[in-house]
């Protein structure tokens, strides 16, 4: 197979007259012949044609795609022209579960346990990864996000070839946090946070898309390299069981063009890798729990190439998807409830018994403070007004007892003209503890949740493909074979004493393997940029790889 650039030539089909003008048409991927000159009648295609077939051509990645009946798909394959014409695929985000609720801890910097595991964090006095381009080939990313704006340096929708990748699933959201998110003293921090982040849209808001959008992903990823230079990785937390030629001839010149690229083994638990990471030149990732044990849905195989946190794993998530209220006292965090009619904010201040929330129930001293209120005697809303009246910065409205907990069902407005404070809801169990607590200052917030933990060798690759980054920035003429040798050399072995199937060569290890492709870095005495001497290449076990 060719594998060298050329322009892309649209196919023009000369069918049978008995082919009907209505047959059913179904989108297929097509890779041309290098033979495939234009000088063949067949290969000569005007704008007509590229409409009727909604051509779609990837230059950089050596196909196109197209809308073909058939009948079509049969006398293209026959034409000799082409190398392969094949059905689209559908891929999936291989993450297990929804984001679990945050914490407060989250408003200050926390450095998740999947950093510290792999210890990227010990990497960042010589290194953060600055100068190093991160392609998330996911679902967008939330580039107004607190922890990734700053960050974020550009990116694609492959859906309608705009530079809009709107994140609307939130798992790319979830899997640049991992990667870059923003050492700033505030969310958390990723495993790279110096790095430049590219998002590059290819699976909808219900975490599918196509081999299609894959290929047009790494097609743009490739373009852009050209046109802009520097070190690439690329990061597909996705896969499909199958595979196509188009993916792999877009897999391999995306390899050859020099871009790292990174892939979720799967989460099926069964021994067989997915597509992208099944291909060569593919860094393949499964995933570990906490404990650095092999995740049991974490799909393996001898092609396995490295494992990296993947289990309860806290990142950056969408800004406006999920609303959540918490309280936090100077010993404790309670989780709490929205009320209708309240504004989203946080609030840092003392709190103070307020009764029932009647007027004479409110103590003189409330203002400034945050009003807790029993449920009860008058309506919620006028108990959050009485507050305000008083002075009251917020309000924490609980019930009675514990046999009931609706309050948020109650709401506050009535007419939908009052400036309620902020106002939420707790527990019975959960006030009393407030009443009965050190009477500091507490932390009320109603406000949309950012962070939030995921599971998956979705959440494993893009641990991988931070190291990978932070390795290109120490040795930026390191090739894949050495990235994959070093980090698989300078693993935390696990389980089984050397390389086994579930756990490849072990948990990918940021300062060790720093250390060994740029070891004049870490020297007392140096203080370089790398470029020490390159490891040997690790013994190969990928037979099951294409």
């Amino acid at each position: 197979m060719d594998r060298s650039p050329r322009k892309l030539i649209l196919v023009v089909l000369t069918l049978a007259i008995s082919t009907s003008l209505f047959a059913e048409s179904n989108r297929y991927m097509v890779v041309m012949r290098r033979a495939a000159s234009g000088t063949s009648p067949r290969l000569v295609a005007n704008s007509a044609d590229a409409a009727k077939h909604r051509v779609r051509r990837f230059e950089n990645a050596g196909s196109m795609a197209m809308d073909l009946s058939d009948a079509e798909a049969a006398e293209l394959r026959r034409s000799g022209d082409v190398a392969s014409v094949q059905p689209v695929i559908d891929l999936y985000a291989q993450s297990d579960d929804a984001p679990a609720q945050p914490t407060l801890a989250f408003v200050q910097q926390e450095i998740p346990w999947g950093v510290r595991a792999v210890h990227a964090d010990s990497v960042w006095p010589v290194t953060r990864g600055a100068g190093v381009n991160v392609a998330v080939i996911d679902s967008g990313i939330d580039i107004h996000h607190p922890d990734l704006a700053s960050a974020y340096a550009g990116g694609y929708n492959t859906f309608d070839s705009t530079q809009q990748p709107i994140d609307d699933f939130g798992h790319g959201t979830h899997v640049a946090g991992i990667i870059a998110a923003a050492d700033n003293a505030f969310g958390t921090v990723g495993v790279a946070p110096g790095v430049k982040l590219w998002a590059v849209k290819m699976l909808t808001s219900d975490g599918q898309g196509k081999d299609e959008n894959l290929v047009a992903a790494l097609d743009w990823v490739i373009g852009k390299k050209r046109e802009i230079g520097g070190r690439w990785v690329a990061n597909m937390s996705l896969g499909a069981e199958g595979g196509t030629d188009a993916l792999a001839y877009a897999v391999q010149r995306a390899a050859e063009a020099g871009i790292i690229l990174v892939a979720a083994a799967g989460n099926s638990g069964k021994e067989r890798l997915l597509y992208p990471a099944l291909y060569d030149g593919v860094i393949s990732v499964g995933a570990v729990d906490s404990q650095l044990k092999v995740w049991s849905l974490s799909s393996y195989s001898n092609a396995l190439s490295i494992v990296a946190p993947g289990v309860d794993v806290p990142s950056t998530y969408l800004r406006d998807k999920f609303p959540v209220a918490e309280v936090e006292s100077p010993a404790q965090l309670f989780s709490a409830f929205p009320i209708a009619g309240s504004p989203m904010a946080t609030v840092v201040a003392p709190y103070i018994n307020c009764g029932f929330g009647q007027i004479q129930d409110i103590p003189s001293d409330a203002s400034g403070k945050i009003c807790v209120i029993e449920r009860g005697v008058v309506p919620p809303g006028e108990k959050a007004r009485n507050a305000k009246e008083a002075g009251a910065v917020a309000v924490i409205i609980y019930n009675n007892d514990d046999r009931r907990n609706d309050i948020a069902l109650l709401g506050l407005v009535t007419d939908g003209e009052y400036d309620f404070p902020l106002t939420i809801a707790m527990t019975f169990a959960n006030a009393q503890k407030l009443l009965n607590g050190d009477r500091g200052a507490a932390t009320e917030s109603y406000r949309y949740r950012v962070y939030g933990s995921m599971t998956g060798t979705s959440m494993a690759t893009p641990h991988v493909a931070g190291v990978a980054a932070l390795l290109l920035a120490l040795a930026p003429n390191s090739s894949f074979a050495q990235i994959e040798s070093t980090i698989q050399q300078t693993a935390q072995d696990i389980d089984v004493k050397g390389w086994d199937e579930k756990s490849s060569w072990g948990v990918i290890d940021a300062l060790a393997a720093a250390k060994m492709i740029a070891p004049g870095a870490f020297s007392a005495a140096g203080g370089g940029s790398g470029g020490g001497q390159q490891p040997p290449p690790v013994p190969k076990r990928r037979s099951t790889r294409h």
